[in-house]
């Protein structure tokens, strides 16, 4: 007999949680990059540092540069909790 959860074999149950969490991180991953390559950075971002870097009233750049967000890309960084 088959372990059921929800009325649904556990193992089905395991894919379907595995492959939301990888399409939630993947939406996330594809919505930071897009966000990034928008943006105009001054330097070079090191291992790890967003490379969103512009700073309100920094010297280094004529102005502070805001990159606009997509209606998706917006719901993607909001869902997603590791970006």
């Amino acid at each position: 007999m088959q372990t059921r959860m929800l009325g649904l074999p556990i193992q089905f149950v395991a894919v379907a949680i595995i492959s939301t969490a990888l399409i939630i991180y993947l939406a996330g991953w594809s919505a930071q990059s897009r966000v990034e390559g928008r943006t105009v950075s001054y330097r070079v971002a090191a291992f790890g540092e967003p490379l969103v870097l512009n700073q309100p009233n920094d010297p280094k750049t004529n102005s502070y540069i805001k990159a606009e967000k997509q209606p998706w890309e917006h719901v993607a960084l909001f869902v997603c909790p590791l970006h």
